[in-house]
């Protein structure tokens, strides 16, 4: 099954109200939270591809270089628990 995911869905929907966290969590990793959404969704086994749109030839740029921070396990495990709440 193949899953579409939009990154303005990933930062309104599933960082929701955490998007502040979020926010935190890749600043306080020298990332943006356009970084943190693109490795996230990278690192997810149900994600075939990220597909983003760009309506300038910089924000294209931009969503190239987000692909190049790779999330550790660990923080995969923090982002995920950022997203989804205290389990």
């Amino acid at each position: 099954m193949q899953i579409v995911i939009s990154l303005v869905g990933v930062l309104a929907g599933a960082f929701g109200g955490a998007t502040l966290a979020g926010i935190e969590f890749s600043g306080s990793r020298g990332h943006t939270i356009l970084e943190l959404a693109f490795s996230w969704l990278l690192r997810r086994p149900d994600v075939a591809s990220v597909i983003a749109g760009a309506t300038s030839p910089e924000q294209a740029r931009n969503n190239a270089a987000a692909a190049g921070w790779k999330l550790t396990d660990a923080e995969l495990a923090e982002v995920d628990s950022i997203v989804t709440g205290p389990v």
